[in-house]
């Protein structure tokens, strides 16, 4: 697992906190190869998790690990874990800014505008937004106070629009 993609920060936290308080178990599991809650999970959850090996010697190290900080983190399970993604702004700002109490230094990353239909942009590393992603969209905007959209090659630069997304 490279990144943690998430629709609200709150999600990533409660990852963390459960991951710390089920720590001994969850090593346990992956020690044993069973799992406590397998019953509780989707028909196709529980499919592919009896399908995977014991394997104590990862449990070990992570068992280790727990040890020696007296918590679990996420990047001690995924070592290739990298980036965390969900939306940094707005009702989420105060959430995301404290991911990095649970997270260290992994960067957090928007995810970009996205409506019901589809998503409306690409991420960027800095505020809200990114460049229009036209693939499989058909975007018109309309300007505040308007009663016609217009074509993304009739925008003005500056302009305040809305965005109004179809696709197939």
């Amino acid at each position: 697992i490279t990144a943690l993609w998430a629709l609200a920060p709150g999600t990533l936290t409660v990852l963390a906190t459960h991951l710390q308080r089920q720590a001994n178990q969850l090593i346990d599991d992956l020690g044993a190869g069973k799992f406590r809650y397998l019953e509780t999970l989707p028909k196709a959850c529980q499919e592919k998790l009896k399908e995977l090996p014991a394997n104590p010697i990862r449990a070990e190290e992570l068992r280790n690990k727990l040890q020696k900080r007296g918590v679990l983190r996420a990047k001690d399970c995924w070592p290739q874990l990298s980036l965390l993604c969900c939306p940094t702004s707005g009702y989420s700002r105060n959430a995301a800014q404290k991911l990095a109490d649970r997270y260290g230094t992994l960067p957090v990353l928007h995810p970009g505008l996205a409506s019901v239909a589809g998503p409306l942009t690409h991420c960027w590393a800095e505020g809200m937004g990114g460049e229009l992603i036209l693939r499989g969209n058909y975007v018109e905007f309309l300007a505040e106070g308007a009663d016609r959209t217009r074509k993304p090659t009739e925008l003005d630069e500056g302009a305040r629009y809305q965005p109004i997304l179809t696709n197939s």
